[in-house]
Parts: C-alpha cells; sequence; structure tokens
C-alpha cells in the first residue's frame, strides 16, 4: 500500500468518524412541544432535565433507522436509569409510524414530527440524527450511529448531579463567659424563639456543670478535696462518670494525664506579677501527692475517696468538654439539626454549616492572628492544648502552665496539640495526655484509638498529622506543612 493511498484513506476516516458523532460548540438545546403517537401532548424542557437525554430523528422507511433500533432500546433497557431517550418521527402517516413503533416494542417516548417544524428547530437534514443533550440542556454531541455517541451518552450519565441549591437558615449565635473562658454557641434554624430558648438551656446545663465541677469555689468536687484522708464523700453520677474517664486516660497514656496533678500544679502561679518556677524541694515534697491510684470509686455507693491529706483533683482537663457535650444534648433534643458549642477552644458541632462542612481552624501556637490549618467536620468535636496562652519566661527559659503530673514541672516537648473524635471531654482529656507525652509517643496513642485524630506541632515548629487526617481535606499553610508520624 503506497502512502498516498494511506494518507488518503486516514483522511477518509477522519471524515467519516467526524460525520458519524461529532463533537459540538455547546448551546442550550431548543425546548419544543408536540404529541405523542397517541396523541398526548409532549413537553422537552432543557431547563428542567434530571438525566442526560438522547434525542432520536427517525423515519419508518429509513432502512438505517430500523438498523439502530435493537442499540437503542438496550441502552434503554440497561441505562434508563442514568439517561433518558425521546424518539422524533418525521413520518406523515402517522398510522404506520404506530404500527412500526409497536412491532418494535419501544418503551421510551416517541412524538410527531410530521411536518418537519423539531427537524427544522435541530437543524436535521437526515435521518437517523442523534442528539446527546447533558443535564444542564446543552447539546455536547451529534451523529448518525448511536454506537458512536454511548461513551459521551454513558459518560454524562455517570457524572453526579450538581446539588440542589441549600436554603440558607437564619443564625442564632450567643456569647457568654463561663468556666473562665469564652463561650459561643450558635444554632441555624429559622425557629427564632425556638432557637433562643435552646441556646438558654444549653448555657444553663453549663453553668450546672462548673457549678458542680469547679475547683475554684465550693462544689462537690472540693468537698473530695476537703475530705482528702479523711473519709470517702458521696457525689453526682456525673462526677463519678468524669474521674472513671480520667482514669481511663491516664491508663491509655501511660500517667500523663492524671487529675491528680492538682496537688503539685497549685505551687505554679502563672497569673503572678513576677512569676518564677517553685523551689525544686518544694515540687519533690507535693509530688508525692500525685497519683490518681489513690482515688477511690464506689460505684456502688456513689462515692469518691482521695487516700492521702493534701491531695487535690482538678477537672479542667476534661470538665469543660464534658460541658460542651452536655450543651450539645440539650440543642439536640430541643429538635435541632444544625449547631456548634465553642468552649474556649473545646467545641463540637453537628449537621452542616448551611449545606457545607463546618471548617475548624487550627490557631498557630506562636501567632495567634494566624491559622496554621483548617479542617472540615460535621458531627465530631475538636479540642486544643497549647502553651501559648497562659506561660512566663523566667532566666531565658519558657515554663508553660500545661504541667507533666509524673515530674511537677511543665511539659516542654509540644507547641500545641488538637485532637478530634465525636465527644469533646474526650478530646479535651486526650489533647492534655498527648501534650505531656509528646509528637512521638502521643502520636503512638492517637493512632491506636479509634476515631480519634490528631495535630501536633512540636517545640520545634514542625506539625505532625496522624494517618486518618492526613486524608481528609485539610488545609494547610505553605509555613507549616504537615509531617506523619508512623
Amino acid at each position: 500500500m503506497n502512502a498516498i493511498y494511506v494518507l488518503r484513506l486516514t483522511l477518509l476516516l477522519f471524515v467519516l468518524s467526524q460525520h458519524l458523532a461529532a463533537a459540538v460548540e455547546e448551546k442550550l438545546a431548543p425546548a419544543f412541544e408536540a404529541k405523542n403517537l397517541g396523541g398526548q401532548k409532549f413537553v422537552f424542557n432543557p431547563a428542567a432535565l434530571e438525566k442526560p437525554t438522547l434525542i432520536v430523528f427517525w423515519a419508518t422507511w429509513c432502512e438505517s433507522c430500523r438498523n439502530e433500533i435493537p442499540v437503542l432500546k438496550d441502552l434503554y433497557k440497561k441505562n434508563g436509569r442514568d439517561v433518558d431517550i425521546v424518539a422524533i418521527d418525521i413520518d406523515t402517516d402517522i398510522d404506520k409510524a404506530i404500527q412500526f413503533v409497536k412491532q418494535a416494542e419501544m418503551e421510551f417516548p416517541v412524538v410527531q414530527d410530521g411536518k418537519g417544524k423539531l427537524s427544522d428547530l435541530f437543524g436535521v437534514t437526515e435521518t437517523p440524527t442523534f442528539v446527546v443533550v447533558d443535564r444542564q440542556g446543552k447539546i455536547r454531541q451529534t451523529g448518525n450511529r448511536v454506537k458512536y455517541l454511548l461513551p459521551k451518552l454513558l459518560a454524562l450519565g455517570q457524572e453526579k448531579s450538581p446539588p440542589a441549591p441549600v436554603k440558607s437558615k437564619t443564625s442564632h449565635t450567643r456569647e457568654a463567659v463561663l468556666m473562665g473562658t469564652s463561650i459561643s454557641i450558635v444554632v441555624l434554624s429559622d425557629e427564632h424563639e425556638k432557637a433562643e430558648q435552646a441556646i438558654d438551656a444549653a448555657l444553663a446545663e453549663m453553668k450546672r456543670i462548673e457549678d458542680l465541677m469547679t475547683d475554684w469555689r465550693e462544689s462537690e468536687l472540693m468537698t473530695i478535696n476537703h475530705m482528702a484522708g479523711k473519709k470517702p464523700v458521696k457525689v453526682d453520677p456525673e462526677i463519678l462518670f468524669l474521674l472513671e474517664e480520667a482514669k481511663r486516660v491516664h491508663e491509655i497514656t501511660s500517667g500523663a494525664y492524671d487529675i491528680t496533678y492538682a496537688s503539685a500544679g497549685s505551687l505554679w502561679n502563672f497569673n503572678a506579677p513576677n512569676p518564677k518556677p517553685p523551689r525544686d524541694a518544694d515540687i519533690k515534697r507535693r509530688q508525692r501527692l500525685v497519683g490518681i491510684e489513690n482515688l477511690q470509686i464506689d460505684k456502688v455507693r456513689g462515692t469518691a475517696f482521695l487516700k492521702k491529706r493534701g491531695m487535690k483533683i482538678g477537672l479542667g482537663g476534661i470538665a469543660k468538654g464534658y460541658s460542651v457535650d452536655r450543651a450539645m444534648d440539650i440543642l439536640g433534643k430541643s429538635g435541632f439539626t444544625d449547631y456548634g458549642v465553642n468552649a474556649g477552644g473545646d467545641l463540637a458541632v453537628r449537621g452542616r454549616n448551611n449545606g457545607r462542612m463546618w471548617n475548624i481552624a487550627i490557631q498557630d501556637p506562636r501567632d495567634k492572628s494566624k491559622n496554621f490549618a483548617v479542617i472540615p467536620i460535621s458531627n465530631g468535636a475538636v479540642a486544643s492544648s497549647g502553651d501559648s496562652e497562659r506561660f512566663f519566661i523566667y532566666k531565658n527559659k519558657r515554663y508553660a502552665h500545661i504541667i507533666d503530673p509524673r515530674t511537677g514541672y511543665p511539659a516542654e516537648q509540644c507547641q500545641s496539640v488538637t485532637i478530634l473524635t465525636k465527644k469533646a471531654y474526650w478530646a479535651d482529656a486526650l489533647a492534655t495526655g498527648v501534650f505531656v507525652l509528646g509528637p512521638i509517643e502521643g502520636m503512638k496513642v492517637i493512632e491506636k484509638l479509634d476515631g480519634v485524630e490528631g495535630v501536633i506541632v512540636d517545640g520545634g515548629e514542625e506539625t505532625h498529622v496522624s494517618s486518618g487526617l492526613s486524608k481528609a481535606n485539610a488545609r494547610w499553610t505553605p509555613a507549616t506543612p504537615p509531617r506523619l508520624i508512623k
């Protein structure tokens, strides 16, 4: 075969392929009304298509049209969920057209165009002609053989429909100060009075938890401390629950989380005019009082008992998260689906933010004006522990408020830890324990726990993320690319 012949054959095949299935400049398909072969009205509205549609122009006398019928029937039978077919018959003899459709046992609609108006509307000059129209009503391809248009048609059928626009709900937001921190509650709802009442109830519940578990004034928790080494104290079941959960986190973190740290932690005064570290001898003496193994819980009698006089427990690393969970329960039981509660960085969200995920920003621990990551979540909780809020510098050394209960001194290996999980109290306690453990051992704990993810910024300002979170659609600033610790 000589080169000229090959070139001519190639050009011929190219022209033929363009004739059989030609891509077209995308334009909106024309709308039309017609009668089907039974005489009923049929409306084609390209602005309201649920599926991609194949429009077929044919005639009963056209042999090529008859050859396409089996392909069309098979297409409709196998892919009718994803695509529609509309046939336009240009016969002037309606009876013959009806007889043809019956014999072919076609299930898709066939409309009349005996006068050629629809053919002129679409610019059709021969049969068969096939026109592929996408969900947006745009003509995407035309041709004279179905099989050459199938790839485009089926691909359009597999594309997901664009989501329906979400009607924005009214945002009801309230700010307050509880537990020594800023509280923010948001409820998305068009029921104004109901939303405001639910927020009132949620804040009242958080205040109840504060009154029950504070260690800044008299409370049931403080009664346990007062009775240390003397006798068991009957307390509210919620306190017993958190004490048991605190013991569980203590075990998981190998002692890095210990609510009896308050026995030594009170030596550190970060609010003093000129703060400085306590004397080593004082820390050593107080450390003898630290140890959650000396906390006895009697679920039958409903009591808690600290064995040694002078021991103290503090629930600051778990009670705030628990108050968030309780507020969330109140909002959910009030019938709302989209809402969130933030208590000084311990937060939880449910549902969606007007159709979108809630975006949770993680603050740069060394520059409060910047966020180094934004993580989209729904139906989850986030808590952070960091060294940027309460600290002092003494003799060129930084001392932050998160105390390692195993040593009595501030933890030093991390700048911040963020935990993502289902419950805020769980995230709250784990964030503290992981901060004390440091990036290596802390990430090992995170990876062992189901439904828990985390972000750690270590002392050298390097960012580490858990394996599940590294696959999430988080946005990181170029200055802090995450590193996965395995």
